[in-house]
């Protein structure tokens, strides 16, 4: 089988990259995240897909920068043994992973700042809705 030594430049290129847009990306869904845990504490229904949507995005972001640095170990023990060490459908698969897990954690993202807003703001205790239907619950 051949060395694929251009695959694994790309590779050990890409996957720091990928893995910064998801450390940023993750910041940016923490910060979030604060948010939308007060209005889940606030105890009405738009707040709880929201925490389930950025605990959605955290878990996707960490396996992307799990996934990333793994990647970019085999890379430079590929260029430095100048063999492959890992086969090359299976090394475009999980790098190529990395971007959809971004791309997964933005749209979850999205999803918990969009959908919620278009339920019916109610109360969770006895389903009677709240008095002027903002966010934070308190009418």
């Amino acid at each position: 089988m051949a060395y694929h030594e251009q695959l694994w430049i790309i590779v050990g290129t890409a996957a720091p990259v990928i893995s910064l847009a998801a450390i940023v990306a993750g910041n940016q869904t923490n910060e979030m995240m604060s948010r939308w845990r007060e209005i889940a504490a606030s105890r009405t229904a738009r707040g709880y897909p929201r925490a389930g949507a950025g605990h959605a995005a955290s878990l996707a972001l960490w396996i992307t920068v799990l996934t990333q640095a793994a990647m970019f170990f085999v890379a430079m023990l590929s260029l430095a043994n100048k063999q492959d060490e890992l086969g090359v459908t299976l090394t475009v698969v999980i790098t190529g992973s990395g971007i959809v897990l971004n791309a997964a954690a933005a749209i979850s993202v999205w999803w918990g700042n969009e959908f919620p807003s278009r339920i019916p703001s109610v109360s969770l205790i006895r389903n009677i809705p709240v008095q002027g239907g903002d966010e934070s619950g308190e009418g």
